[in-house]
């Protein structure tokens, strides 16, 4: 397709992943959220082998390896997980298409599945729509990535489940798909600073683990710089658009009343109204790490973990909105406005990413 017929292309699937997630709000039935994830599992599996930038060379790798048996990889450098995965779905059908259509359904699976988790508290249908136009095409080229990706997502549940050591165990299974995963456990560390606190031993136990965790840190902060140091001569991944991010951010903090978690603690239990809290300061630490990109260049790649949640918080933000009719019509619509001109930006006149020129398998 050219690049207009890709445009129009793609606002017709994300307009009726939108309407289909819409009927999930009206519904209170995951069915038109489940339908919206498939949509755009096929769009990604079933694309055409040109389409991100990335998706070549990491079939050329994965299937160099599946056939030799080699841990070595040919054409770019994979963890030894990944070859383990995609070693097993190959084993079960070695056709290129069918393991894209298996990473499409683990990636948008889980995303959309951690999406519904908030459904009591803002619009489905406003959540899909802030990510099929902010990260959705960033799926079809950052496979890998984006796998462990949502598996961390997903994974965040646990910590509102009051499950820690459970989510310690997923973040390291998603390391071992891909290393920069192991930012996850950044989520932690807001875990035990938000939870509460009823004895002394708790508080000691607290600031024990804030140590530990600051360690850790710095660990990955090292170990990120590494594994992108082949990015360093690269443009900066985030150029001036934090600035803006940030700006959008506030705005909706000032118009909204999300940061108002217990306004009314009637008829709100304790996981939704920390869950709620949990978003904003998750989506605040996105843009600070995006900002990193001016330090080491790709580092929004890093954020990608954080800024899923921006899905959450706009969506919250809207549906907490104050004021007069008037008022909230025109922040909700300048707000969609940006997300589409966020679009246009990022993936149509800076198409870094090669997916700009669709086509199916």
């Amino acid at each position: 397709m050219s690049i207009g017929a890709t445009v129009l292309f793609y606002i017709l699937v994300f307009t009726l992943c939108v309407l289909v997630a819409a009927w999930s709000d009206l519904s209170r039935r995951p069915y038109g959220l489940i339908l919206a994830a498939l949509i755009l599992s096929a769009i990604a599996g079933f694309r055409a082998y040109e389409v991100g930038i990335d998706t070549a060379p990491y079939l050329e790798s994965i299937f160099y390896q599946y056939e030799t048996g080699m841990s070595d990889w040919r054409m770019t450098t994979f963890s030894d997980g990944y070859g383990q995965l995609t070693r097993w779905i190959l084993s079960i059908n070695a056709n290129a298409t069918f393991l894209l259509c298996v990473e499409a359904l683990i990636t948008n699976g889980l995303i959309t599945a951690r999406l519904w988790d908030f459904k009591d508290d803002a619009s489905v249908a406003y959540m899909i729509f802030v990510y099929v136009t902010t990260a959705y095409l960033q799926t079809l080229c950052l496979t890998c990535q984006y796998i462990a990706i949502a598996i961390v997502f997903y994974g965040t549940r646990l910590l509102e489940r009051k499950h820690p050591l459970l989510f310690i165990l997923v973040v390291i299974l998603a390391m071992q798909l891909h290393s920069s995963a192991i930012i996850g456990f950044l989520f932690l560390i807001v875990y035990i600073i938000l939870k509460r606190t009823y004895t002394e031993m708790e508080y000691v136990l607290k600031v024990i683990s804030l140590l530990l965790m600051a360690g850790i840190v710095i660990l990955s902060f090292r170990k990120l710089v590494s594994a992108y140091s082949n990015y360093m001569g690269n443009e900066s991944s985030v150029g001036f658009m934090v600035f803006v991010q940030l700006i959008i951010f506030l705005t909706m903090i000032i118009a909204s009343n999300t940061l108002h978690v217990l306004r009314d603690s009637e008829g709100r239990n304790e996981i939704s109204a920390n869950a709620e809290k949990y978003v904003v300061i998750v989506t605040l630490l996105g843009i600070i790490v995006s900002a990193g990109s001016y330090i080491v260049p790709n580092a929004g790649r890093i954020a990608l973990y954080f800024t899923l949640f921006s899905s959450v918080f706009y969506a919250m933000s809207i549906r907490n909105l104050q004021g007069s009719r008037t008022w909230v019509g025109l922040v909700r619509m300048g707000l969609s406005t940006w997300f589409v001109l966020y679009f246009i930006y990022v993936f149509v006149v800076h198409d870094s990413l090669g997916v700009m020129n669709y086509s199916f398998v």
